[in-house]
């Protein structure tokens, strides 16, 4: 009775759903062609099926946010090899936005990358 219809537990998206949608508004908001595009793909499910892995992994809070994070570097990194510096900075911003309160996922990346230059 105190369900309304649509209000089942939170279930995240399946690794490809999410990569394809990262993946399309990237296209979208940074331009891509269609070779960057596959590329960008192929990173992007890759590192949502290494963050469904580590979310199953362990139980371990404090483990699972360091390889989080690990895996949104190198996620950063390979992607800074894919995209232009300008597609890249534009990137950046659009994380900041889209992050804001999904916690590790969130702007605290594009602080520490600041940080870093």
């Amino acid at each position: 009775m105190g369900r309304h219809r649509g209000m089942q537990p939170y279930q995240a998206a399946d690794p490809t759903t999410r990569a394809q949608r990262m993946t399309d508004q990237m296209a979208k908001q940074l331009s891509l062609d269609e070779a960057t595009s596959k590329k960008v793909y192929d990173l992007t499910l890759a590192r949502a099926q290494k963050v469904d892995a580590i979310q199953k992994g362990t139980d371990d809070n404090k483990a699972k946010n360091q390889a989080l994070k690990a895996n949104a570097d190198e996620f950063k990194s390979k992607l800074k090899g894919i995209l232009t510096p300008d597609q890249f900075t534009k990137f950046e911003s659009m994380r900041g936005r889209m992050g804001r309160g999904r916690g590790n996922s969130g702007p605290d990346g594009d602080k520490d990358s600041k940080d870093q230059k």
